[in-house]
């Protein structure tokens, strides 16, 4: 897996490097992001599940195909994401979050409006989890809790000047336990082995 980031950045440091070679010709540049997840996991049934509330916060590079009537931007990104859960019902109740780094490619379809960009976001992204806290601390120190993760985000967003604010759902492939089935009682183990993350992004950047 750090192979597969390793690999991962020099592939995007080289499509910034050729970038560079045709600056002014699209794009614009570097940026910063930060913003808040609330997450809840896909795939439970009969619980309560409250949408929790974490954080995420990276870097990005702005590219522009400069494709004619609808102009793409490619943002690629990597970022620290905190993903957290809430479960309740009459025999669980868990709280947990997992500290992911995730690596995302945002294709934004955009219309530019006077001053402002208006964009789709579809984006495809694989992460890698670092630390799990809370209920799942346990089971994270019992290596059963799948660290990678897979999915696609779906959402729209508005770039104003060089601030921009991006609101996606995100859809979280596979699941969350990679061990064998426990069939012995409700536990928070047997609970979420077939769910996964999923939830709301709002973000807001600044491209120098």
């Amino acid at each position: 897996m750090k192979r597969f980031f390793a690999v991962a950045l020099v592939a995007v440091m080289s499509l910034v490097g050729a970038h560079k070679a045709n600056a002014g010709l699209f794009g614009d540049g570097f940026g910063v992001t930060a913003g808040a997840n609330f997450s809840t996991l896909d795939g439970l049934k009969d619980f309560n599940m409250g949408a929790a509330a974490g954080f995420n916060v990276g870097v990005l590079y702005d590219f522009k195909i400069p494709v004619p009537v609808v102009p793409i931007h490619i943002q690629p990104s990597l970022t620290y994401s905190m993903k957290s859960a809430d479960i309740g019902s009459n025999l669980l109740n868990a709280d947990f979050s997992v500290g992911y780094i995730e690596l995302m490619a945002s294709v934004q379809p955009s219309l530019d409006v006077v001053l402002a960009r208006i964009f789709l976001d579809i984006s495809p992204f694989v992460g890698y989890g670092l630390h799990g806290s809370g209920d799942l601390k346990e089971l994270w120190s019992a290596d059963v809790v799948n660290k990678l993760e897979y999915g696609i985000g779906l959402g729209a967003g508005l770039k104003i000047w060089k601030i921009q604010a991006l609101a996606r759902y995100s859809w979280n492939f596979g699941g969350l336990i990679n061990g064998p089935d426990v069939m012995d009682g409700p536990n928070l183990y047997q609970t979420i082995k077939e769910a996964n993350f999923g939830g709301v992004t709002v973000s807001v950047a600044y491209i120098f």
